[in-house]
Formats: structure tokens, C-alpha cells, sequence
């Protein structure tokens, strides 16, 4: 398993998507936190720290999801097309084992990311004179792989049954649903109809994702944060892991 893992994470990371997305995630960010605005709210510029920390953890951690997707998008229906899968069942290795180190190759690629975005963090963090609000990326990075987690588990998953582009579409869907799900459950309250029924179908089978980013930034914030969030995507994403291990695949 080790081996295959290896071969699918240094694939990942010469894929052209890995860079060109996590370059565009870190402009944006450099961006977003390098910006000034003359306008203020009860004398605090809009653009402070204090009112920008919220949106610069909300918007990495969807840079963060996205890239998860992009990377897991079709890892495991590439494998089956080479038409090579024979040469791991010859070694002993079953479909439930080369599925999952796919999976697992997916998801540290996508931690690798995460990692370098925080980094940028770090750098917004320095610039700002926050230097002691350092240490506290650290949980936030692992709260944040919670989040990759489920993305990768959920788009390998997908891609058992789809080809690349309805995985995409999904995941996307599905995904996006995660980190708006808060602002999509209020929504829902409010509307009738067929759309209030789409939203709260979409809500039962997504993550909850924005409640990661809202428990990251409670943590900068010196806050107490909430772990149930946190365990509860957790556990989506293992029931959802059970898939790789239920689904067999014809053999390519």
C-alpha cells in the first residue's frame, strides 16, 4: 500500500492542477489581506484584522476544498483506464486496498496544500503584528483536514460509480452546499416550495463544513470552540469511506 501511495502522491503533485490552483488560492488570499479600504464600520475599517480573520479562514478553507476535489476528481477511473489494475491484483493487493491508498494519496496532497496555505496565513498574520495568534494555526490546520477529509473521501467515492465530470458537478454541489450550509438552513426556513425542498435534500446529504471554518476562527479568536462540528464530519466522511470497501469494480 505504501508504494502505491507514494507513486499516486508524487503524480499529484506534478499534476498541472495542483499548482495552478494552489497558486491562484495564494494570490487570492495575498490579495484579500493586503487590501485597504477607507470605509469603516463604528470606526473599525472594514479591512482590519479582526473583521477580515473570519473571511480569510472561510474563504482558504474553500480554496482548500476545492483543490481537494480538482486532485481527487479522477484518480481512481484514470487507474482503471490504463487498463493496469491486473498488475496489482497479480501482487496480492485487493480493490478495498488500492482504493483506499488512491484515497489516502488524495487526501495528503490536498494536506500538503492545506499546509501551504496556512502558510500564507502565517505571512498575513506576521504583517498584521499577530504573532502570537501563530501557535493557534497549528489545531486550526488539523481542524482544517477534517474538511479535506471529507471532500477527498467524498469525490474517490464518487468516482467509483462516475465518470469525472458528474463526480465533479456532485462533489461541487454536494461540497459547496458543506461550506454555505449555515446561510442554505436558514435560507430554507424561509422559502417554500420545490427550492426549499432541493436545499434541504442537498443539506441531509452534505457536510457540515461551514461549521469547521465558524469553530477555526472562534479558535483565533480565543474562543471556546466546539468539537461536536468537528466530530460529526468526521464521521460522515468514515460512513462514507465504507463504500471503498463495500463497491467492487470490474477489473480493467
Amino acid at each position: 500500500m505504501l508504494i502505491l501511495i507514494k507513486a499516486a502522491l508524487q503524480e499529484k503533485i506534478r499534476q498541472k492542477d495542483f499548482l495552478v490552483v494552489l497558486g491562484l488560492g495564494i494570490l487570492l488570499l495575498l490579495l484579500l489581506s493586503t487590501g485597504t479600504a477607507s470605509v469603516s464600520i463604528n470606526g473599525e475599517s472594514i479591512t482590519s484584522f479582526s473583521r477580515m480573520l473570519g473571511m480569510l479562514v472561510t474563504i482558504s478553507s474553500a480554496i482548500i476544498c476545492l483543490l481537494s476535489i480538482v486532485l481527487s476528481l479522477s484518480t481512481i477511473s484514470n487507474e482503471y483506464k490504463r487498463h493496469s489494475s491486473h498488475l496489482v491484483w497479480v501482487r496480492g493487493i485487493s480493490q478495498t486496498k488500492y482504493h483506499f491508498s488512491l484515497t489516502i494519496a488524495n487526501f495528503l496532497a490536498a494536506s500538503l496544500a492545506s499546509f501551504i496555505i496556512h502558510l500564507a496565513l502565517v505571512i498575513y498574520f506576521v504583517m498584521q503584528g499577530q504573532i502570537a495568534l501563530i501557535p493557534r494555526l497549528i489545531p486550526v490546520f488539523f481542524m482544517t483536514l477534517t474538511s479535506v477529509a471529507a471532500c477527498t473521501t467524498l469525490t474517490s467515492v464518487l468516482s467509483l460509480f462516475l465518470s469525472p465530470l458528474p463526480t465533479g458537478i456532485l462533489s461541487m454541489l454536494l461540497i459547496g452546499t458543506g461550506l454555505s450550509h449555515n446561510m442554505l438552513e436558514t435560507l430554507s426556513t424561509l422559502s417554500d416550495g420545490i427550492s426549499s425542498s432541493m436545499i434541504r435534500l442537498f443539506l441531509k446529504f452534505s457536510p457540515n463544513l461551514s461549521a469547521i471554518s465558524m469553530q477555526a476562527t472562534a479558535f483565533l479568536r480565543k474562543d471556546c470552540p466546539q468539537l461536536l462540528p468537528i466530530l460529526q464530519v468526521i464521521f460522515w466522511a468514515y460512513l462514507l469511506s465504507w463504500f471503498l470497501i463495500i463497491y467492487k469494480k470490474k477489473e480493467a
